[in-house]
């Protein structure tokens, strides 16, 4: 069971949504589904498939007049010989609250296809040519949400084949409408690997876009990242950015520290920046203890220098312990 940290009282997680509109009303449209291929025979392309993971990791990072609005949507896929075992999670942070709308664990027959991402219950999808994701929905309840993918900004990839691709986009809260950056993170590992670490996404309006990522979960507290910046219409990438976590909090149920400031620079030192924690959602696992697993979600803003430029930025990180 998953035990979770707000920075705010949970009552007011009921209340975010409408808050959020004020009055408005929505349009429930009927998008199609994103299918599956067909289970295909044992021995076949899914037992040559078993034992894999398939991560999906989508954040828009957007604004309703002053106040950052974030909505990350995981998902996740992992095989076996006769099935396929999915996880989505979806959060919508506005106004400093964390609301933790989507949680779903659910099994599917296996398939030549177990990375595609596939609608559940109160998820739905919509899906382009060559399977392109184009609209994230879920509506229950007075939960109504809508990401849109818009046309893509620049696409990135990494050592071990993860790719990034980064959108301008839309989202909906219970139809009030907001603009923003979608990146959307996809990679594929073997169960035995080791899993990925934490990650950040930064935007500056329409002209900055920056992505930091501990792909092979190196020491948490000073480890080198890979980074990939789109400053205008030019791309930049290094294969080491130097983040350090410049001060932290305890969280005393975990006996982890988590970071709230950090520190970032690349390794030619042409671009630098600080970042401030705003606001969390912080989960904290199961384990035998006395350490026990953290999985955060971090609102974060500060600034980047950019050559002898600067400029403000906000966005998202991910940070885990295991």
């Amino acid at each position: 069971m998953r035990a979770l940290v707000r920075c705010r009282e949970a009552f007011a997680l009921s209340a975010l949504w409408l808050a959020a509109v004020a009055g408005c009303g929505g349009d429930d449209g009927a998008p199609a589904g994103a299918g599956e291929d067909p289970a295909p025979a044992a021995g076949s392309r899914a037992a040559v498939l078993a034992g894999r993971i398939y991560e999906r990791r989508t954040a828009f990072v957007g604004s309703r007049g002053d106040t950052t609005v974030l909505v990350p949507i995981f998902f996740t896929s992992q095989t076996a010989v006769d099935r396929v075992d999915r996880e989505a999670r979806g959060w919508l942070a506005l106004r400093g609250i964390w609301d933790p709308f989507l949680d779903a664990e659910w099994h599917t027959p296996a398939t030549r296809t177990p990375w595609r991402v596939i609608p559940y219950r109160s998820l739905r999808l919509v899906v382009g040519p060559e399977d392109a994701l184009e609209r994230i929905l879920y509506k229950e309840g007075t939960r109504d949400l809508e990401v849109a993918f818009g046309a893509t900004v620049t696409e990135w990839t990494g050592p071990r084949g993860e790719f990034y691709r980064v959108h301008r986009a839309n989202a909906a809260v219970a139809a009030q409408a907001m603009r923003g950056t979608l990146v959307d993170m996809t990679r594929a590992r073997a169960v035995a690997d080791p899993p990925p670490g934490d990650w950040l996404f930064l935007v500056a309006g329409d002209t900055l876009q920056m992505l930091l990522d501990d792909a092979d979960a190196s020491t948490p507290a000073d480890s080198g990242y890979r980074g990939w910046m789109r400053l205008g219409d030019e791309d930049q990438e290094w294969p080491v950015v130097r983040v350090t976590w410049t001060r932290v909090r305890a969280v005393e149920q975990a006996r982890r520290d988590v970071p709230v400031t950090w520190h970032f620079i690349t390794q030619d030192e042409t671009v630098e920046g600080t970042l401030e924690s705003r606001s969390s959602q912080i989960e904290i696992g199961d384990g035998p203890g006395p350490l026990l697993p953290v999985d955060a979600l971090i609102e974060v803003y500060g600034s980047i220098r950019v050559g002898p430029a600067a400029a403000q930025v906000r966005g998202i990180a991910r940070h885990i312990q295991r």
